[in-house]
């Protein structure tokens, strides 16, 4: 996804947007969380990083950072609409899920082969870095986070996403 100046736009979202930092990076769009903290770390972060901020804290429209963005919905489809206006962004198809939701790592295609030591009877998500063997012997596609080692799958999550995403894009 590209803005109308064909430069990907990086992000530093507020801790108020969790949810909208979230969908961010199912499309693909690089966004940092900012943990509840001094506001002041997020405007030093937002010029170090040149990210630019989202938030709905009105008191950081005036600050030193790179760009503040403020969202007036509460709803995070709104939010994300008000988003990808702002900054023109067109979405990518082929970015979509090509980003860790949970920490903003790049992910990358996983050999089924080398996930075979990551099975786990436990349940997903309870075992980081590992998976049921019922969705190994099911999938055979696999993508793992780079950074956090998270492993995801094409699973009935990804038609959830999909609708909801075609509301909003």
């Amino acid at each position: 996804m590209t803005s109308n100046n064909n430069k990907e736009e990086r992000f530093v979202v507020d801790y108020m947007l969790g949810r909208l930092c979230r969908w961010m990076r199912i499309l693909g769009i690089d966004s940092a969380y900012h943990r509840p903290e001094d506001n002041l770390n997020i405007v030093f972060r937002s010029l170090k990083e040149k990210r630019v901020v989202i938030t709905r804290d009105l008191k950081l429209i005036n600050s030193a950072a790179l760009k503040v963005f403020i969202v007036k919905s509460g709803n995070y489809r709104f939010q994300l609409k008000e988003t990808l206006k702002e900054f023109n962004i067109d979405i990518n198809r082929e970015k979509i899920f090509t980003r860790c939701p949970e920490c903003n790592s790049e992910l990358v295609e996983a050999d089924k082969k080398n996930i075979k030591g990551k099975v786990s009877g436990k349940v997903p998500g309870k075992v980081p870095g590992k998976i049921p063997a019922y969705v190994y012997d099911k999938h055979d596609k696999f993508s793992i986070c780079a950074d956090c080692k998270k492993i995801y799958w094409e699973g009935t999550h990804k038609k959830l996403i999909e609708n909801i995403l075609k509301d909003i894009i």
